[in-house]
């Protein structure tokens, strides 16, 4: 059956018109005089012609529409055969219900019943309990003087439910869109931004209407300058190669610089036209993770070099400095050669100092960590630490109290505070302010994260800040580096920092540095805070009685050094037995039918170490004492070997009395 066009008007004219349009357009007429005879025949009476067909035959049942009749007021006067279908339910049934009985619920009954609404969609309840979308017209046609309701129904069901899913699918982007961590775009070929997901805002200080609203250039101009380029020619080969990638620095909103990394590939939209679509992320947090690790593995590796360098000299340097001290002592105080051996001995001595600075940088320095209370190691400097800066920069100190324990080397943290304090001296030299503070600190896992090195754990923090002129940003990444220096080539080495960096590096602690050019600089030194109490720091005078009667096997390979330890060694009374390695040192002990008392030896010779060469020589010399030298504490066999705080150790270079004092004081130990 044709579908049917309703023509409701009283002009005769223009209801001639309308139904040539309608017959043209393939439709069957139906006006309202034809309504009101079916009407008659509901109601069970005949046209005045005779000639009316029943509603049923004529219209009702040859069309795949849905048709009821209906009062003004919703009760159904009659329905076709296709309410029958979709109801399950004879017409007898259906005739007499309220027509919001069709609905499957009173919100679809009420937007039917809606005028606004143009051609309504309305979920129908079947009698098997499934829904059926249908799409109402509907129009309100006088019947002998009564208003009745013509409605007529198409199934939209497929169409309805294939909106639906697209609606579905079209949530479920949008919520992948909105939730991902990286930024959705879609932009022209020529930079243009069509689209950019919510998420941008977070990344570029902008919101993503900003960024549409703006002309093609922006994205571009805010790209760091040495950027552009590269970025420009990526982008302009997705027309030939489909797609690209980059990683470059953006401008947020507030000035900031952040590190981006975009894809994009080309898509071909529907109506021809090329744009590129793809992601980009904020990768600015693995970018200084990066630099934190590069820097790590440089200053590891430096570290490296200069402990080898430094335990090398270390040998030199003890022959130096022994056989100089013993020249010193042979010389008659008129000898006009005693200032020559002086000024060797102070060259050799200015050595070492760098050789120490170059170890503790490296963490090669033999050290003796207790638990220390930090705030009162900064009041043990602080008279010194005013006389090094000067009366016109004013010295300010804010310590926590209890700071609490933190294991470490007195010395060692002194000469942190000291070389902070000399740097922070050097940055003003017009003077200004110098504030060192003390506090507790947690650095938590995010901390951690971005710093290589560091544990999550709670901190005592010290931090020395200057109002001077601070450093930029090649400055403060090269700070730490051993003999880089912003001074004057006769001012400093450029080992100050380092040798920070190496002691706090070595009390497995953290130091930060924050500068800014013309304002100041901050360096913060976190120690892990120790269980316990603090000990108290105090330096007891050293012995002066540092000769002795006993026997001391000597085990050095380095020929020049072992004859001055002997020479030192006798010269204060002990009987001094010497070998050059391992093996002539466990022939000595075999031969040898006195007593020795102790064996002083060398950490790494050729052959056995001296730990295990100790270790041999006490399997048959069960009371014999030892005692380890070496100018590189941190070597393999000694961190693999006994443990450090059960071993006697002595570090190259040193002088001829810290050499007697220290085989004293192991020898006289129980």
């Amino acid at each position: 059956m044709k579908p049917f066009g309703l023509l409701v008007g009283g002009d005769p004219e223009r209801i001639e018109q309308g139904s040539s349009c309608l017959e043209h357009a393939g439709f069957e007429i139906l006006t309202a005089r034809d309504v009101i005879d079916a009407m008659d025949v509901v109601r069970g009476r005949e046209t005045a012609a005779g000639t009316g067909v029943a509603l049923n035959d004529a219209i009702f049942d040859h069309t795949t529409d849905a048709i009821s009749l209906s009062t003004a007021d919703g009760i159904i006067l009659d329905v076709n055969r296709r309410w029958e279908e979709i109801r399950q339910l004879p017409r007898e049934q259906l005739i007499g219900q309220h027509i919001r009985d069709f609905a499957a619920d009173t919100e679809s009954y009420r937007r039917a019943l809606d005028r606004s609404s143009r051609s309504p969609i309305v979920p129908i309840a079947a009698a098997s309990g499934s829904l059926i979308y249908m799409e109402f017209s509907t129009a309100m046609i006088p019947a002998h003087g009564d208003q009745v309701v013509l409605s007529i129904g198409r199934d939209v069901t497929d169409m309805v439910l294939a909106r639906q899913h697209m609606e579905a699918s079209e949530r479920k982007y949008r919520l992948l869109v909105e939730n991902i961590p990286d930024v959705v775009w879609l932009a022209t070929l020529d930079g243009k931004i069509l689209f950019m997901s919510p998420k941008v805002e977070a990344v570029c200080g902008f919101t993503a209407a900003e960024i549409m609203a703006a002309p093609a250039s922006f994205w571009f101009e805010r790209i760091h300058p040495s950027n552009v380029a590269d970025v420009r020619r990526e982008f302009a080969r997705l027309a030939s190669h489909g797609q690209y990638e980059a990683e470059y620095r953006w401008q947020r909103k507030d000035g900031a610089w952040t590190w981006i990394r975009a894809q994009a590939v080309v898509t071909l939209e529907t109506d021809g036209t090329v744009l590129a679509e793809g992601i980009f992320a904020d990768v600015t947090a693995r970018k200084h993770l990066e630099d934190q690790v590069r820097q790590s593995q440089k200053m590891e590796a430096i570290g490296r070099l200069t402990g080898g360098v430094a335990h090398d000299f270390n040998n030199l340097l003890a022959i130096i400095l022994g056989n100089g001290r013993m020249l010193l002592d042979d010389l008659a105080d008129a000898d006009p050669r005693r200032d020559d051996a002086a000024a060797i001995l102070e060259a050799a001595n200015r050595a070492a100092t760098l050789t120490r600075q170059l170890l503790t940088f490296s963490r090669h320095q033999a050290v003796k960590p207790q638990p220390l209370d930090l705030n009162a190691i900064v009041k043990g400097v602080e008279k010194m630490l005013r006389r090094i800066i000067g009366e016109d920069v004013e010295l300010l100190l804010h310590l926590s109290e209890p700071a609490g324990p933190v294991l470490v080397d007195a010395g060692e943290i002194e000469q942190v505070i000291m070389n902070l304090v000399v740097n922070a001296r050097d940055a003003m030299p017009q003077g200004g302010r110098l504030t060192i503070e003390t506090s507790h600190v947690d650095l938590d896992a995010d901390y951690a994260a971005l710093h290589p090195g560091v544990t999550a754990a709670r901190y005592i923090a010290i931090s020395v800040t200057d109002t001077g002129c601070g450093m930029d940003a090649e400055t403060r990444r090269r700070a730490f580096e051993p003999f880089f220096t912003t001074k004057e080539q006769t001012q400093g080495t450029g080992l100050g920092l380092a040798t920070c960096y190496g002691i706090v590096r070595g009390c497995h602690g953290h130091i930060s540095l924050y500068s800014e050019p013309g304002v100041g600089t901050v360096f913060t030194v976190y120690l892990p805070l120790q269980p316990g109490t603090a000990e108290i720091h105090d330096d007891a005078a050293q012995k002066a009685d540092a000769t002795g009667t006993e026997t001391v096997l000597l085990i050095e390979d380095d020929q020049q050094l072992r004859r001055t330890i002997r020479r030192v060694l006798s010269g204060r009374g002990y009987t001094v037995l010497e070998a050059s390695g391992s093996t002539q040192a466990l022939e000595v002990c075999e031969r040898y039918g006195g007593g020795i008392d102790l064996v002083l030896s060398d950490m790494v010779m050729p052959g056995l170490s001296g730990p295990d060469t100790a270790e041999r020589i006490r399997q048959h010399r069960h009371q014999v004492k030892v005692l380890f030298m070496s100018g590189y504490s941190d070597h393999a066999v000694f961190r693999n070997g006994p443990s450090q705080a059960r071993v006697n150790f002595i570090q190259k270079p040193f002088m001829p009395q810290a050499l007697a004092l220290k085989v004293r004081e192991v020898l006289d130990a129980r």
